[in-house]
This record gives C-alpha cells, structure tokens and sequence, in this order.
C-alpha cells in the first residue's frame, strides 16, 4: 500500500510540474504571436501525451535493463 501511495504522488508531482511548464510554453509562444483560445485545455491535452511518452519510454528502458541481465 505504501509503495502505491509513493507511486500515485511520484505521478502526480511529474503531472503537475509537466502541466505548469506546457502553460509557460504556451504563454511564451503567445507572446510570440501564436495565438491559442483554449490555453488550459492544451497544456492539459500535452501534459497528458507528455506522461504517457513518459511511462512507455521508462517501460522499454525497464524492459531493455531486465533483458541485459
């Protein structure tokens, strides 16, 4: 149960620092000229492609680790 809760808050610290730095992003583009209507919902839609690029990178260098052993 620990170790879920440890996993849970690891993801929802990285979600969250992911979420802040996508609306920076966006921010600085819109200073740029770029223009975005819904500047939330984006930087939640890239947050959450961000995570999953992520998980499977993570994944596959677990996978590659136990292979080499």
């Amino acid at each position: 149960m620990k170790n879920l809760l440890k996993l849970i808050a690891k993801n929802l610290l990285l979600f969250f620092a992911l979420y802040l730095s996508s609306i920076a992003v966006l921010k600085i583009l819109t200073l740029l000229g770029a223009s975005y209507g819904r500047t939330h919902k984006v930087a939640f839609v890239a947050t959450l492609f961000a995570m999953i690029v992520l998980h499977v990178y993570n994944y596959q260098k677990r996978i590659r680790e136990e292979k080499a052993i």
